[in-house]
């Protein structure tokens, strides 16, 4: 049975940027051009082959093996760079790409606007939710997780003029009640943080993806690529203990810690 990566990208930097859409807490996240050009030159070396979460979720529900060679590549957040820099080179190199966007980033000065996502959407790229406001949904209520999940649903559904049938949780912050809600308000599937593969057989309401952070070695990149086994192994152990962190510690101290370390 074939393993599926999904790679998660937040923003993509050239040299040439602008202060004032530089990232704001979350280096680790944010990848140089050079990296990113990098790595899908590798993809392209190696044949890999995008497939959408649509051709992903088909499969699934079809019993239909995806090849080896596949891979999913999705984008949290929205922001502008998505669309400067990343979406440039994926077209360079014939790829596809969803774009999770959290509503409130939607034309602000950092933030794509709707024309641009439009433009996405008319090149191949697919455009789904990543929340109104970005919150750790794990905090909130269970009326507070309904409006962020039913809103945004709505706000890109009506800002776009089509369906938005996916969602990416804020921070990776996972419980079965959003789970439950996700499914509640139309969702028909949802893309966690949670580090491993996906198959035939997994919960399309858990699906597994991998960060890619910045100055990660192109081996590094390869060995996700490849199913490496003692890759695997390790960071699913770094994600068990990096989780266990944030329960004790709480989401918001344990990122204030995390942004001060780092």
């Amino acid at each position: 049975m074939n393993k599926i990566p999904v790679l998660i990208y937040h923003d993509i930097y050239s040299e040439n940027e602008p202060a004032e859409i530089e990232p704001k807490g979350k280096f680790i996240y944010t990848l140089s051009l050079k990296e990113f050009q990098l790595q899908m030159s590798f993809l392209a070396d190696n044949s890999y082959k995008t497939i959408s979460l649509k051709d992903y979720i088909d499969s699934v529900r079809n019993k239909i093996e995806l090849p080896n060679n596949a891979l999913i590549i999705t984008f949290d957040d929205g922001h502008i760079t998505n669309y400067k820099n990343a979406f440039p080179a994926l077209k360079e190199y014939g790829f596809v790409a969803t774009f999770f966007i959290t509503v409130k980033n939607i034309g602000c000065h950092d933030g794509l606007t709707v024309e641009q996502l439009k433009e996405m959407e008319t090149q191949g790229m697919s455009i789904q939710s990543h929340t109104m406001t970005h919150p750790f949904l794990c905090d909130l209520s269970r009326q507070d997780i309904l409006w962020e999940l039913s809103e945004s649903k709505k706000a890109l559904e009506n800002k776009l003029g089509k369906t938005v049938s996916y969602l990416a949780l804020p921070g990776g912050r996972y419980s079965l009640l959003v789970k439950e809600i996700a499914r509640q308000v139309g969702y028909e599937a949802v893309c966690t943080s949670i580090i491993g593969y996906n198959s035939l057989d997994s919960d399309l309401f858990s699906i597994k993806r991998w960060a890619i952070l910045r100055g990660a070695k192109i081996s590094d990149f390869a060995s996700i690529l490849q199913k490496s086994y003692h890759y695997l192994a390790y960071n699913k152990g770094r994600y068990i203990l990096l989780t266990g962190l944030k329960k004790i510690l709480g989401n918001r101290a344990y990122d204030s810690i995390r942004e001060k370390v780092i």
